[in-house]
Order: C-alpha cells, then sequence, then structure tokens
C-alpha cells in the first residue's frame, strides 16, 4: 500500500505519495497566500483547504496501489 504525507507550511502546502518499498511516487505543491496589514498577517483558511485538496487530489491520482495510509 501507498502512503501520502501532507506538509501544511506558512508559504505552501505540499503532499507525497510514497510506495510500499519507500520511493517516490509523486509531489505535488501549491503556494498560500498571505493577507496583511500593519502589524498583522493572515492566511484564507477556505484558500489553506483548497490547497490541501487540490495536492491530495494530484498526487491521489498516480500510483498502481490503493493509498493505506495519510500522514500530515
Amino acid at each position: 500500500m501507498d502512503a501520502i504525507g501532507i506538509d501544511v507550511g506558512s508559504t505552501n502546502v505540499k503532499a507525497v505519495r510514497i510506495d510500499g518499498h519507500g520511493r517516490l511516487v509523486d509531489r505535488a505543491q501549491r503556494p498560500l497566500r498571505w493577507r496583511g496589514h500593519a502589524g498583522a498577517a493572515e492566511q484564507d483558511a477556505e484558500a489553506l483547504w483548497r490547497a490541501v485538496l487540490d495536492v491530495v487530489a494530484e498526487v491521489g491520482r498516480t500510483g498502481a496501489d490503493p493509498v493505506g495510509a495519510v500522514g500530515v
């Protein structure tokens, strides 16, 4: 079985798909944007969630084996 790993950072959301032997099958990345004003910075939670869905869908389409684990 394959595994998908998700990394939600401050500037990007990334996902990797690893096969049962630990080999990289695929990877995807989406940038995140900041909104800010004097003394503050914010991220759009909806945009962050869409980025997670996008990268998981992208790596989910590859690979011959089913995904048996997801790590965040």
